[in-house]
């Protein structure tokens, strides 16, 4: 089976090329076909934030990639287009190409989960057996064609160690709802079920305004118990929250089904909409996905771009590697891996046992 692994940085600066670098050449060590993409753009010289340096990119002879049109010119390694794909983005049409001799590469590639969808179809196509995409928590929507991810935090995205393991936990709760396997795949909008097996279908697709929640509760209110509410859009964590609280004496006994958790992370802050899931669950309902997207393993970064306010510029500083290693383990169940320390190989192995 060909592996589809999404590498999605919490933050700039926190060690998501690094964890693809040292996995493209763990795969390498194995002799596999490795294609790779990105659903943001990464492999820049300089972090165009702070102006520090930031790690590249070094492909092989063999790696094929999926990118557009413009990353060809900022590229160093020899690329030999073998496909021109009508894909566009605002770098230009997205190429398929082979590295014909090794160096460095940029990387922008599609940037919707249809797109995304297709560059895997033709990487699969040219014999790709490990397909990697870059990407970040900002950015995540695409990743939902991935069969995991690896989360890349660190320092850079918050120096409070505790507070860092805090959020982590929530963004894997998140991931982790339980799976469903309710025959929702094709429904396009919102869609009610009762206890009785009654129906309401609403026209919005996302719960991202205060009008299709009290549609929502209207029917709450006006019928029997409602055992599900599928909603196959984005939701949006303040529109959540005033459901829930409107909710609250009714919820009790309905599953908020969504099509993957994605839909509830980009919304808002992890920890909050975490609060928000222990909330109904408090209240006698859940949540649930009809599509998981596992979390492999988090890779950890002690740097941060620090500001020196009398020299108006950045400069490289770290938080305590182990102590930000033992924190993140004290707070979440999955491997945590310093990749700087440690290398790819245990990443490697993580995937091929299951991810």
């Amino acid at each position: 089976m060909v592996k589809i692994i999404g590498i999605a940085g919490t933050a700039k600066n926190t060690g998501k090329t690094t964890t693809t670098t040292a996995l493209i050449e763990e795969i390498n060590k194995r002799g596999m076909n490795i294609g790779i993409t990105s659903i943001g753009y990464d492999g820049e010289e300089i972090d165009n934030v702070t102006g520090l340096p930031k790690p590249r990119i070094r492909l092989r002879q063999g790696t094929l990639v999926a990118i557009s049109e413009k990353c060809l010119k900022t590229s160093s390694a020899e690329i030999k287009i073998i496909e021109k794909t009508n894909l566009i983005t605002p770098l230009g049409k997205i190429i398929v190409g082979k590295i014909v001799e090794d160096g460095l590469v940029v990387l922008a590639g599609p940037n919707k989960s249809r797109d995304l969808k297709t560059i895997n179809c033709i990487l699969k196509e040219k014999n790709c057996n490990f397909i990697i995409v870059d990407g970040a928590l900002n950015r995540l929507a695409p990743m939902v064609e991935t069969h995991g991810i690896i989360l890349a935090t660190g320092a850079a995205r918050n120096h409070d160690i505790n507070l860092l393991a805090r959020e982590t936990k929530a963004i894997i709760n998140i991931f982790e709802l339980n799976k469903i396997d309710k025959a929702l795949k094709d429904v396009k909008s919102i869609v009610l079920q009762t206890r009785n097996k009654g129906i309401k279908r609403l026209n919005s697709t996302s719960l991202i305004t205060k009008e299709t929640a009290s549609e929502i509760i209207n029917y709450y209110n006006q019928t029997d118990k409602v055992e599900f509410v599928y909603i196959p859009g984005i939701v949006s964590a303040e529109i959540l929250e005033e459901f829930i609280d409107k909710t609250a004496k009714i919820i009790r006994g309905t599953t908020i089904v969504l099509t993957d958790p994605i839909k509830l992370l980009v919304s808002g802050n992890p920890i909050h909409i975490n609060n928000l899931i222990e909330k109904v669950r408090t209240l006698g309902g859940d949540f649930a996905v009809t599509k998981n997207i596992p979390v492999l393993c988090v890779t950890i970064n002690p740097f941060y771009p620090a500001y020196r306010f009398n020299h108006e510029t950045y400069f490289p500083d770290y938080v305590d590697a182990d102590m930000l290693k033992r924190t993140m383990e004290k707070y979440i169940d999955i491997p945590v891996i310093n990749v700087v320390k440690e290398g790819a190989e245990k990443i490697f192995s993580i995937i091929k046992q299951g991810g």
